[in-house]
This record gives structure tokens, C-alpha cells and sequence, in this order.
């Protein structure tokens, strides 16, 4: 930090100067370093009305410059400032924005991180997933969580919104789900568990849909709750003409809106070769070039070519929903869990 001189004194000033025949021996900043500068012309570069730098030109001419000098000096002088400063506020928006984009792949990272690293072994039943977000990170989730009884808790959710705030309500939801402090028994108890907890936690103006089964491989019982998801289909071959059901009872509204919701749960049977097929809104709600929606007829019409298998189901819509999506972008996430009674 530097006080007095010639330098302080001009921008004390703050204002354009012309000075010649100058004498900048024994200056108390510049000391002799500028001896043979004989006259100077400095220009304020002005930010938001105030001189915050300035261009200062040097000669050892005795009278270098002329009032014509300063007129053009400060039109360009600014122009260049404008334009430095205009450049260096791209550089910090590039640099923020690089800052942002890494953040927001560390959040997707995390988010893929819950997810299930690999469909679970449960007994008579084979299993399909799909999973692919909007943007880089999203608010669907899908999760298997067995008991020791040997049932199995499955789940399939949706966030209200898209991005890093849906996937940290994502999040927040894996981790309630898996501090559930009690046997998997009722799918209503656990629905309300996890709403209670979410209104907790002020969620602002986020939802959740959801649909929570329990399976039993013993029984091939299927004890279920919706809170505002989609309601599932079953798909069944029988006479050689496929059947669709919709599972669209024991619902209630979405999670984290109101707390002590009283959700209710229904039961069903899966039979050998029935396939259920859950699904978020982001599967149903796809539209086409002319603004057309997927819809559960999509899902019907794609498993008319459907292979038998789950894995072939989930194939069959997707690739439905790709030819249907032509010319069109997704707008929303994109999950699908499908869950085949073998024996």
C-alpha cells in the first residue's frame, strides 16, 4: 500500500490530466525509477461512475501531449476498460458456470450412487430396470429392500421438479425409506412414515409420488400402497390374447404435502407369467412431434412385440417410447421397473 506522489495525488484528483515538465526525482513512491519522464497524461477508467483504474502515458518530451491528445485518449481508453471489463466478467460467468457444472455432476454421481448397483435375487422372480434422468441429475428412484422374513419392499418414486433439488428430495427419501425402524409389514405404515418425515423437513414446495409393495416369494402375495404415482399395470397372456389391468386402488396423495395422511394398502396375487410393469409419469407423459402423449396405451401397444421376459419388456416400451419421442426431446425423467412371477 503506497500514500502521496504524484500517483496518489493524480488519483485524488479523479479526473483526466495533462502535466509536462516534469521533475519526478525523489518522488516518494517512484522514488528516481521515472527521472527522465518529462510529461504524463493519465485517463480515469470509470466503473459504474467512479475512476477505479487508470491509463497513464509517459514521455520524456518536455510537453508531449496536447488537450487533443486526452480527448480521443479517454474515448479509447474507456472502450478498452468497457471491454476488459466485459471480458473479465465472461471469464468469472465461464468459470462459475464450470464450478456449477462440476457440482452438479458430483450430485448426479451421488444420486446414481443410491440406486441399486444390480437388480436383487429374489426368489421365482425376475426383475428389469430402466433409469435415466431428464438432466444429468433427477428426482425418479426405484429401490429393492428385503426383510428378514424374506420379503421385499419395492419402490418406485418421483420427485416433483428435475435437477439437483429433485435429487437431493431424492435422497432425503432413500435415506428415510432405509430408517424405517421396524419389520416390512404394512406398505401404508411405511408410505405414512416416510410422508411424516418429508413434511418434517420443509421440503418447500417439492412432492413425492410413490408406489411401496411388499412382495412375498412364499406366497406370491403382492401387499401395495400408492401415494399419486401412476398407477402400475399388470400384463398377462391368456388364450393367446393379452390382457392390461391397471392396479389403480389403495391410493392417496402424493408424500410431503400434508403430514398424518392415512394411507391404506390393498393386496393382490401374481400368477406364473403375469409381468407388473411400474412406471413414472416421465414414461406416460412423453410426447410426440404433434404434442401427443405415450400414455399406458403406449406401454400396451409396445408389449404386443413383447419376448416373454421382463428384460424384453422393458425393451419393447422403451423402444416404443424412442419411436414415438422421434423428432422430440424428454422432459422429464425416464423409469420403469418390471417384476415377473416365474414360478
Amino acid at each position: 500500500m503506497h500514500r502521496g506522489g504524484l500517483l496518489g495525488w493524480i488519483i485524488e484528483r479523479s479526473e483526466p490530466v495533462i502535466l509536462h515538465d516534469l521533475d519526478l526525482r525523489d518522488d516518494p513512491v517512484l522514488g528516481d525509477r521515472l527521472a527522465k519522464v518529462k510529461s504524463l497524461m493519465a485517463i480515469p477508467l470509470f466503473d459504474d461512475g467512479e475512476a477505479k483504474n487508470w491509463a497513464v502515458q509517459l514521455l520524456r518530451a518536455p510537453d508531449g501531449f496536447e488537450l487533443d491528445d486526452l480527448d480521443e485518449s479517454i474515448l479509447r481508453a474507456n472502450l478498452v476498460g468497457t471491454t476488459v471489463k466485459t471480458h473479465t466478467i465472461a471469464q468469472q460467468l465461464r468459470e462459475a458456470h464450470e464450478r456449477i457444472e462440476r457440482e452438479v455432476e458430483h450430485i448426479a454421481s451421488i444420486q446414481r450412487a443410491l440406486l441399486p448397483m444390480h437388480t436383487p435375487n429374489i426368489p421365482g422372480v425376475a426383475l428389469a430396470t430402466h433409469y435415466a434422468t431428464f438432466d444429468r441429475a433427477g428426482g425418479d428412484m426405484y429401490d429393492f429392500v428385503p426383510d428378514a422374513a424374506g420379503r421385499w419392499g419395492i419402490l418406485i418414486a418421483d420427485v416433483s421438479g428435475h435437477g439437483p433439488a429433485a435429487a437431493v428430495v431424492m435422497a432425503m427419501l432413500h435415506a428415510i425409506l432405509h430408517a424405517f425402524p421396524a419389520e416390512l409389514d404394512d406398505p401404508a405404515q411405511i408410505l405414512a412414515y416416510i410422508n411424516n418425515h418429508l413434511c418434517d423437513k420443509r421440503i418447500a414446495n417439492s412432492f413425492v409420488t410413490a408406489f411401496f409393495a411388499i412382495y412375498d416369494p412364499n406366497t406370491h402375495r403382492l401387499h401395495y400402497c400408492r401415494a399419486g404415482h401412476p398407477p402400475p399395470l399388470i400384463h398377462r397372456e391368456e388364450d393367446g390374447h393379452a390382457t392390461m389391468r391397471h392396479i389403480a386402488d389403495a391410493a392417496a396423495i402424493p408424500l410431503g404435502i400434508m403430514k398424518d395422511v392415512p394411507y391404506t394398502s390393498a393386496t393382490l396375487e401374481l400368477t406364473a407369467g403375469q409381468i407388473l410393469i411400474l412406471y413414472t409419469d416421465g414414461i406416460t407423459e412423453a410426447k410426440n412431434a404433434e404434442g401427443e402423449l405415450f400414455g399406458t396405451d403406449g406401454i400396451e401397444r409396445a408389449l404386443d412385440d413383447w419376448s416373454g421376459e421382463p428384460d424384453g419388456a422393458v425393451q419393447s416400451i422403451m423402444g416404443g417410447l424412442i419411436r414415438h419421442q422421434v423428432q422430440s426431446r424428454a422432459i422429464d425423467d425416464q423409469t420403469i421397473v418390471a417384476l415377473q412371477v416365474q414360478r
